[in-house]
């Protein structure tokens, strides 16, 4: 869940709030802020899934978990 969200460099308008999807256009940007209490590894993706088989994940650290993670 993003606390707050700025799709497509739009920072001087008001955010998205409480939304767990910001569409982000190709070419395009976004500042998303969110809170996490728990740490861990938090893989995110767009919704084009099968683009996850070619590399195209993100993953967030959050402290200093035990473990890895891959795709």
């Amino acid at each position: 869940m993003l606390d707050r969200a700025w799709g497509n460099g739009g920072l001087t308008n008001p955010p998205l709030r409480n939304v767990q999807t910001v569409i982000v256009p190709a070419g395009g940007g976004g500042v998303f802020d969110v809170k996490l209490d728990v740490e861990g590894l938090y893989p995110f993706v767009s919704h084009a899934f099968a683009d996850v088989d070619l590399g195209q994940v993100g993953l967030l650290k959050v402290g200093n978990p035990k473990g890895t993670m891959s795709h």
